[in-house]
């Protein structure tokens, strides 16, 4: 398993949970962008900008959902690039 899909994986499980949770009986999501990378060569401000990128691509998806930097965030160096991946987004929730 990659590092980017062991990311997409713990942050689908959080982001379940917190909508399983209910907090309060209210009805929570979240969005979560994930990037991914190693060695002594990886620049993190890169890997920042895109997660970042990502979670903007999740919110534009409908919210409530992963994305792992990639096909959505095309402005980005290869290094950066993993292909996108998660859940489609609850339908009926706000935008």
């Amino acid at each position: 398993m990659g590092r980017s899909s062991a990311g997409s994986e713990v942050a689908e499980r959080l982001r379940r949970a917190v909508l399983e949770a209910r907090p309060t009986g209210i009805l929570t999501t979240i969005s979560l962008g994930v990037s991914a990378g190693n060695g002594a060569g990886v620049d993190y401000d890169i890997l920042f900008k895109a997660a970042d990128s990502a979670l903007y691509a999740a919110k534009r998806d409908g919210r409530n959902c992963v994305r792992v930097a990639g096909a959505q965030t095309p402005d980005l160096p290869a290094e950066a690039a993993w292909p996108a991946t998660g859940p489609e987004p609850l339908a009926g929730l706000p935008a």
